[in-house]
């Protein structure tokens, strides 16, 4: 009965995986793809060009060459929780029930923040552009967002012919905070977005995340995963992408349990999970980053 109570939360765990409330809903699945909790991936080859009257023939005929990419999928696990028989027999509640949906909310969180790191740019290039934001001095020497900054980046994929449907732009918290100070359209918006029907501002569809990527500004470089924020340097970016060029994973989960009749000294059951899994861009050509300028 444990094995096939495991392999019921894990069914349950990975369904609930579907990420539909927030900047992740829409990414292609490439699940499919998964062995071993590695993926292949094919990046594509150059766009055939369009002739319009063509008068010279014959055509030009061009290989396309393709290249076959293997990613690792990253493992995301959550420290293990203990449950007493003692609780079970004295809550008027399921517990058990209630520490499962709470280690799936935790890997979950954990997959989108990590996730929204790997996406956002590793550096200002022509293909993945960090703007700095232009606004007043919030009072902290910290330059605030403004439209006109959303307007830029706009132009910026404009110019890079970046299809208009799909455009996702996941705010900051302090950008989020300055566009309702700025922006009377925001403001009017806020409660939808709130609410997760979200309406486009200035092409992009808006999202928040309080797990901001963090750069260096003067160099306009990410850094580390988790490493300390020095706010004399350093700032919290809204991050840009388009829908289509990036996609998620998930490869194989456990269920780490023990029940309590095995653990004669504490009376307890000790769970804990694991899930492989992965989000991030097929290449490093349509993302792009806001972060704060200083004053």
């Amino acid at each position: 009965m444990a094995v096939v109570l495991q392999e019921l939360w894990l069914a349950i765990l990975l369904e609930k995986f579907r990420f539909t409330s927030t900047w992740a809903a829409g990414l292609k699945s490439e699940s499919s793809f998964v062995g071993n909790n590695v993926i292949h991936l094919n990046e594509i080859g150059a766009d055939p060009t369009v002739l319009i009257d063509n008068t010279v023939y014959p055509i030009l005929t061009t290989t396309r060459e393709d290249q076959d990419i293997t990613v690792a999928l990253k493992k995301y696990e959550t420290t293990n929780t203990r449950i007493t028989d003692d609780e079970l027999y004295g809550l008027p509640y399921d517990k058990p029930g209630s520490v499962m949906a709470q280690h799936r909310i935790t890997l979950e969180q954990g997959m989108l923040a990590h996730g929204l790191y790997t996406i956002a740019p590793l550096s200002n290039t022509a293909r993945t552009p960090i703007i700095v934001t232009s606004g007043e001095d919030d009072g902290t020497g910290r330059r605030r967002m403004t439209p006109g900054d959303i307007i830029r980046l706009k132009r910026m994929y404009d110019d890079a012919k970046i299809p208009k449907e799909g455009r996702k732009l996941v705010l900051a918290p302090e950008h989020s905070e300055d566009l309702l100070l700025a922006s009377q359209v925001f403001r009017e918006q806020y409660h939808i977005i709130a609410t997760g029907q979200l309406l486009p501002l200035y092409g992009f569809e808006l999202h928040e995340d309080v797990n901001a990527p963090v750069y260096n500004v003067g160099t306009k470089v990410r850094k580390a995963y988790g490493a300390a924020s020095a706010p004399a340097t350093d700032a919290n970016a809204s991050v840009a992408f388009y829908n289509a060029r990036c996609f998620q994973a998930l490869g194989t989960n456990k269920m780490y349990h023990r029940e309590s009749a095995l653990d004669p000294e504490t009376r307890s059951s000790v769970c804990g999970f694991r899930q492989w899994g992965i989000m991030m861009p097929y290449s490093r050509d349509s993302q792009a980053a806001i972060i704060s300028g200083r004053v």
